[in-house]
């Protein structure tokens, strides 16, 4: 997890010295994989600290559950 927010951190904040539109994009594709890796494992951590009444609105399948 600590890997995954790094490198989401880094490269967000490389995407502010981008010069061109294809280096922000690149920058923030590589943001982006951070940010998936960190998002699926903190939905893990806050799952096991929430009650067991609201674990579909942890995971994002609120909606789906109905």
């Amino acid at each position: 997890m600590a890997l995954s927010i790094l490198t989401y951190s880094i490269f967000t904040g490389l995407g502010y010295l981008a010069q061109t539109p294809y280096h922000l994009g690149f920058f923030r594709f590589l943001a982006a994989l951070g940010m998936g890796g960190e998002w699926s494992l903190g939905v893990a951590l806050v799952m096991e600290c929430w009650p067991e009444r609201v674990p579909s609105v942890a995971c994002g399948s609120h909606w789906s559950s109905r």
